[in-house]
């Protein structure tokens, strides 16, 4: 969209993201996109018995494929998207905040004003 307007939300001289939240992003092929996610996971994991990450992917279907892949490699790994119920993502999202030693991978479902 050509005339749109940019409204920054954080004020001049506060921090963008919470000081504690450990954040990183890589720029990488889409083929090297799964072996790199799962390369770092391991990394974390082995660093930290009591981690607790959040993947964030572009759609539901691709949500659900990281999801079953992390699985598939016995990954302690949930998930939450637009096709899950509420009741399920609820008590999914409810069960991510209370645990340690855990992965959850969502759509942009959980971006906005989730406390984890």
């Amino acid at each position: 969209k050509r005339d749109f307007e940019y409204i920054n939300t954080v004020q001049e001289g506060s921090e963008d993201t919470h000081s504690q939240v450990r954040q990183m992003h890589l720029v990488a092929p889409l083929d090297k996109h799964f072996p790199l996610l799962y390369a770092i996971l391991k990394e974390h994991i082995a660093d930290d018995v009591d981690y607790k990450v959040l993947v964030f992917c572009t759609t539901a279907m691709v949500t659900r494929l990281v999801a079953d892949l992390l699985g598939e490699l016995n990954l302690n790994v949930r998930e939450i998207h637009s096709r899950k119920p509420q009741s399920y993502r609820t008590r999914v999202s409810d069960e991510f905040r209370k645990s340690k030693g855990l992965i959850l991978v969502t759509s942009d479902v959980s971006a906005r004003g989730v406390d984890y």
